[in-house]
């Protein structure tokens, strides 16, 4: 091996700085190409190369140096190449005698190599003829634009690049690199004008981009208990987050951006599709200039996005957001807070009706009908089959739970032996998101008991749960979580059976609907016991305890401990005549069946579409009513 001596590495960069002096200065080559094909070329290497070494300087992100260390080989390493296409002689001049440059030189040989290969197959492929002049012009654009490619990253890290959107979208509009660069000019200038003061907030000057910390921030804050094991939802707010403030760097953020982050999702639209955060952020904003009201981001929703980001800032105010001064914090989510407006007469979310609980189940589904996807059709033989179609909305009906706390349900959780059966609400690995830790609950509060009405006790259901358990399986409902399923759970549900169910209702009677168009879903089973409980003289202490809600009072909050109180037989008693009370007879129409009926698990809990509903919606209106469901 030689060694790189300074006079040696003096010399290789001399070489270089030539190779840059000339490509600058250099006109185009005498080819046949006419001035389209020339630029045609050029963005063929600028496209292909900028996308890889966006994809490189990604990967070696945070380490900011190792990023552009690589960045200057790489289009050194190009310009070798054009100097070589331009002057073959010159790569015959290259020094020999360093082994450490060797890799430099052979980077150069391949791009050279590569550039002729896809000149070659490009003029093929356009029936153009292959002429050395027409080749040279060829190859001396497609180097000319990988060259490029790496003198626009080095822009990567601007701030005025990452506020623009994608920084491949970015960095392939041309106009930003006319001569001098606009984009390193822009930076020095909002450089310049910046305060020292105003440079460094933070006691920290971290320099990793905020979506490089997603994972990290996500598994400390889940280590801490602060979020669960599903955690989807959360990232795509943070990495929404990232995208719409340009991805900046940790120390460059300042509470203007909570603002400027609010602001664009305000004026984006709920039915954009987000295309996984790679267009412009100009480019969406300018395409939405005005919004449906019911297609506007609802409030909860907006106070949703900013109370993750809260909860972000305030991990991170203890390190990289952490002020340099002052025990405050710079970056505060909860200021920009919207106040939520309750209007009764507009409500967000409408309740069933007891009219409309008795058409539910006066389908065929309840009554008798044929066997799978055929479950809302007439029959000569109707049968009454029971599975997730049959229980889940009954339970619905008279538990108040949640669609995902009843599909998810485990026979151990259905308690038959105490002196008043009853649903235990709890964590269990059926509604596991990782197949390794219990889950299911939304909140603590969510852990509760329920007692089991006793029109489900009437209509089989105890029995039906014993019949589950006798096949083998685990969860009540088993069809719902086969290991073959895409779509598992609540949405199984929804998408094989439910919105059918509702589509049959729609054909007997008009749905309830929101003053937005929002038909009532299978949150409106919740909906509908909390506004029925408001006519009782049950207890608003007793409906909370039912429906998992936080009780509102210092008294009931802080010392309310009915649970831990009385014994099992009075605690359970006392919820079952409060729940008798909130959740009148809507299926007294019904007939105890004289057996439980099963299909084959993978025939169950599909009804098929119900007749006359689905023909009287167009596609768009389908597809709209559905997406509101999920």
């Amino acid at each position: 091996m030689g060694t790189a001596t300074p006079f040696k590495a003096r010399r290789l960069s001399a070489h270089l700085s030539v190779a840059f002096e000339e490509l600058v200065g250099m006109c185009a080559a005498l080819t046949d190409l006419t001035a389209e094909e020339a630029y045609a070329f050029f963005r063929h290497g600028l496209e292909r190369e900028l996308a890889k070494a966006i994809e490189a300087y990604e990967k070696h992100s945070p380490n900011e140096e190792v990023c552009a260390r690589a960045n200057r080989v790489m289009a050194g390493s190009i310009a070798l190449a054009l100097q070589a296409h331009e002057d073959p002689v010159s790569a015959h001049e290259w020094p020999q005698d360093i082994d450490e440059f060797q890799p430099v030189y052979r980077i150069a040989q391949h791009y050279l190599d590569r550039a002729k290969d896809d000149a070659r197959s490009r003029l093929l492929s356009e029936g153009k003829a292959v002429s050395p002049t027409r080749m040279r012009g060829a190859v001396h654009q497609i180097l000319r634009g990988r060259l490029s490619a790496h003198q626009r990253t080095e822009h990567l890290s601007a701030p005025s690049i990452r506020a623009r959107g994608h920084p491949l979208v970015v960095l392939l509009d041309d106009t930003l690199f006319d001569g001098a660069s606009i984009v390193q000019s822009a930076t020095i200038a909002a450089t310049a004008a910046a305060s020292p003061d105003d440079a460094h907030l933070y006691l920290e000057h971290d320099t990793r981009r905020f979506s490089a910390i997603i994972p990290i921030v996500t598994q400390a804050l889940q280590a801490d208990d602060h979020w669960g094991v599903d955690v989807s939802q959360r990232q795509t707010i943070l990495r929404t987050f990232a995208w719409l403030t340009g991805d900046k760097r940790l120390c460059d953020y300042r509470p203007s951006d909570i603002e400027g982050y609010k602001s664009a999702l305000q004026r984006i639209p709920t039915t954009h599709r987000w295309d996984g955060h790679q267009q412009a952020v100009e480019d969406v904003l300018a395409s939405y200039p005005t919004i449906p009201k019911t297609n506007k981001r609802n409030g909860r929703t907006l106070n949703r996005d900013l109370s993750t980001m809260e909860r972000v800032a305030k991990h991170l105010s203890k390190s990289s957001w952490k002020p340099r001064s002052g025990h405050g914090r710079i970056m505060d989510f909860s200021e920009h807070y919207v106040e939520i407006k309750e209007n009764p007469l507009e409500p967000e979310r409408v309740p069933w009706t007891v009219d409309h609980l008795k058409a539910f189940f006066s389908s065929r589904v309840y009554l008798g009908g044929g066997g799978t996807a055929k479950r809302h059709h007439a029959t000569d033989l109707p049968t009454v089959w029971h599975d997730a179609s049959y229980w889940v909305p009954m339970i619905a009906a008279y538990a108040y739970m949640s669609r995902e706390e009843i599909c998810g349900l485990e026979c151990e959780d259905v308690v038959s032996s105490a002196d008043r059966p009853y649903i235990a609400v709890r964590r269990n690995m059926t509604k596991s998101k990782d197949g390794h830790t219990a889950d299911g609950l939304k909140n603590l509060h969510r852990d509760r008991v329920v007692p089991i009405h006793p029109e489900l006790i009437r209509l089989g259901f105890l029995e039906y749960v014993e019949a589950v358990a006798a096949e083998g399986h685990v969860a009540i409902f088993p069809e719902l979580y086969h290991r073959d399923l895409k779509v598992r759970g609540g949405k199984r549900f929804w998408q094989s059976s439910f919105r059918y169910q509702v589509d049959a209702v729609a054909a007997v009677m008009p749905l309830p609907r929101t003053v937005s168009g929002k038909d009532a879903d299978f949150h409106s089973f919740r909906t509908y016991g909390a506004s029925h409980a408001e006519t009782t003289d049950v207890k608003q202490a007793i409906v909370d305890l039912l429906f998992g809600h936080a009780s509102a009072g210092t008294n009931l909050r802080k010392y309310g401990r009915a649970r831990l109180t009385l014994d099992e037989a009075e605690y359970l008693e006392r919820l079952h005549d409060g729940l008798v009370t909130v959740a009148p007879i809507v299926t007294g129409h019904l007939v105890c069946p004289p057996k439980i009926n099963l299909l084959p698990l993978d025939r169950r809990s599909r009804t098929g579409s119900a007749p006359g509903r689905r023909a009287s919606l167009s596609k768009a209106e389908r597809r709209k009513r559905d997406k509101a469901a999920k």
